[in-house]
């Protein structure tokens, strides 16, 4: 193909994507000059699906390697520039005009050398979100590749070391799995690949982390704590070695392990993570954020206080991975430490403010009517579903408040 086009192809990799593909397409509509579309094996109207927003379909047999299918996406590209989506991804309004920009001036200054990351905003059926940052578009270049069968990652090669990589204020919104059986057939797909890639390199520390993940996830955290545990380890030495900084990478793998110990009910150890892991990343508010967790889990009250309250120390510049963090869940914790401490007046306090930070967080606004029913401060509740129902426009959540009035 001709890979001299001017211009940005935006790759797909499918399989039986039916229900979701039409979202995610719908929502780019108007941005590419192409849309490459790559089937592996699907048995619904996934292609058909494609072809009606305007996409080329190729197919490709599927062999247990989901950067083959990338790469070759690429390689079935006719553009010069390669910017890629999943299924189960979205462009909102907002970020659609930001994208926008972005790739009109990519192809009018013809910039070279560079490649950008958007932010990956997940959340999942446990009500958990986070922000990751990905690769998303960049150039396409034989020496450029993705690596490995799951979790795969874009890969610059020997002369491509001099690219640049640009963050960009863009957020994708990655819709996951939401059913739970759904989760755990992805875990053990992911399970087989992630051991494919070990045997081929026992060492990567980015496949034993998504191992450990994958183990944990599917109930076996002793496991998953040892391998997370020992890419901590890889990472660490190599930067020793080279007398580097870790990359932020460490500090997401750093927060899986110390989840992992959370959830095996390990708080000491996993206190004793966090401190290695804010030592290395002290601005990093997720750290911070466990590290006062565990303290309020061991009894440590005054410690677990100043944690947080670090955390809402403005003007202090902490970087985030979870977007709630800064908005509304650490004044939603706090509240929840104060109200168990004694102290009812501080808690309310930050639960109202936690509520008007974030309308669809609704943990606050369930708290703070709790407490007012058992106290029967009734008109004070009422008066928290005008503000649900008028001022954050979330009539589901004001039902709900509603139904619990005596």
């Amino acid at each position: 193909m001709n890979t001299e086009k001017e211009g940005i192809s935006l790759c797909l990799i499918v399989k039986n994507e039916e229900e979701r593909l039409g979202k995610c397409l719908e929502s780019i509509q108007g941005l590419f000059d192409e849309i490459v579309v790559v089937d592996t094996g699907s048995s619904d109207k996934t292609k058909e699906v494609a072809i009606k927003w305007g996409a080329v379909v190729f197919d490709f047999k599927w062999i247990d390697d989901f950067s083959a299918a990338r790469n070759y996406s690429i390689a079935c590209a006719s553009y010069s520039w390669i910017f890629w989506l999943d299924a189960d991804e979205t462009v909102s309004k907002e970020n659609y005009r930001k994208l926008k920009l972005l790739l009109e001036e990519v192809k009018e200054k013809k910039v070279k050398r560079k490649a950008f990351l958007m932010r990956k905003f997940s959340n999942h059926p446990d009500t958990t979100y986070y922000f990751h940052d990905v690769v998303r578009l960049f150039p396409k270049h034989k020496n450029l590749k993705w690596v490995g069968r799951a979790h795969e990652q874009v890969q610059f090669k020997d002369n491509m070391l001099r690219y640049t990589f640009e963050k960009t204020p863009i957020v994708i919104h990655h819709g996951g799995y939401t059913v739970h059986q759904e989760c755990i057939d992805k875990l053990k797909r992911n399970l087989k690949l992630l051991k494919m890639d070990q045997k081929d390199d026992k060492n990567n520390a980015t496949t034993l982390f998504f191992l450990g993940r994958t183990y944990a996830g599917l109930g076996q955290p002793e496991k998953g704590s040892t391998l997370v545990k020992k890419a901590v380890q890889i990472i660490k030495k190599k930067a020793q070695e080279t007398k580097s900084i870790p990359s932020s990478f460490l500090a997401y793998v750093y927060l899986t392990w110390i989840q992992i110990e959370e959830f095996m009910k390990h708080f000491k150890k996993a206190l004793a993570i966090c401190k290695e892991a804010v030592a290395f990343y002290p601005l990093d508010a997720n750290l911070l954020f466990e590290k006062a967790m565990m303290h309020e889990k061991l009894g440590e009250k005054d410690e677990a206080e100043q944690d947080l309250l670090a955390l809402l120390k403005e003007g202090t510049p902490f970087t985030l991975t979870d977007p709630l963090l800064d908005q509304c869940k650490v004044r939603y914790r706090l509240a929840e430490f104060y109200l168990k401490w004694g102290n009812k007046k501080a808690s309310e306090k930050l639960l109202l403010e936690s509520i008007k930070k974030h309308r669809l967080f609704t943990p606050a606004s369930i708290a703070l009517s709790n407490l007012w029913i058992k106290e029967g401060r009734l008109e004070e509740v009422k008066t928290l579903i005008d503000l649900v129902r008028n001022n954050l426009h979330n009539e589901e959540l004001a039902q709900c408040i509603e139904k619990k009035l005596p």
